[in-house]
């Protein structure tokens, strides 16, 4: 049997207490109305301070850290994880420098055609078969994310219809 009431409400914030806004250790009493909580305030260099809001303030403020299902916190990812500090100064460093600007781009000679760029840029042949890497890739057509097909046509030759003849019928026996 699910608990009801206040216990449905205890049991619901005990999942996100540790994870997300407060932990246990903070939360200094409860007496039914009012959540007494420690706090640490920056602005007065970091001191810890004791604070005493109401059921209803405390539940409002604790749900604003609460993500809705499927949200992931950003600064645990990316740059702003704690595990990619040293990286994060290193690219501020690097910014800061700025020793040499990176080269201008080269205009592309003229009549240049795709493949031939992608050649001449990255060194590879688009044309290849991403497969082999030997034979020719060949475009036959073309999909769209919609699910559309555009039909490039065929490379090869199509053979020209023959004429068809048939096999005399056979007389009923």
């Amino acid at each position: 049997m699910r608990a009801r009431g206040p216990e449905q409400v205890l049991t619901y914030f005990s999942r996100y207490a540790r994870k997300v806004a407060i932990s246990n250790s903070r939360v200094r009493s409860y007496d039914g109305e009012t959540v007494e909580f420690h706090w640490r305030d920056r602005a007065d260099g970091n001191r810890r301070k004791l604070r005493r809001l109401g059921g209803a303030t405390f539940t409002r403020l604790f749900l604003q850290h609460v993500l809705p299902r499927r949200f992931v916190r950003i600064r645990h990812y990316g740059l702003l994880a704690n595990r990619s500090a040293q990286s994060f100064a290193r690219s501020r460093d690097l910014l800061a420098r700025n020793e040499t600007a990176p080269p201008a781009p080269q205009l592309p000679p003229a009549g240049e055609t795709r493949a031939e760029a992608t050649l001449r840029l990255f060194g590879k042949n688009p044309l290849l078969c991403p497969a082999c890497r030997r034979g020719r890739l060949v475009a036959l057509a073309v999909a769209s994310a919609c699910g559309k097909v555009r039909w490039l046509g065929t490379p090869f030759p199509t053979p020209k219809p023959t004429a068809v003849v048939s096999a005399p019928a056979r007389a009923p026996t």
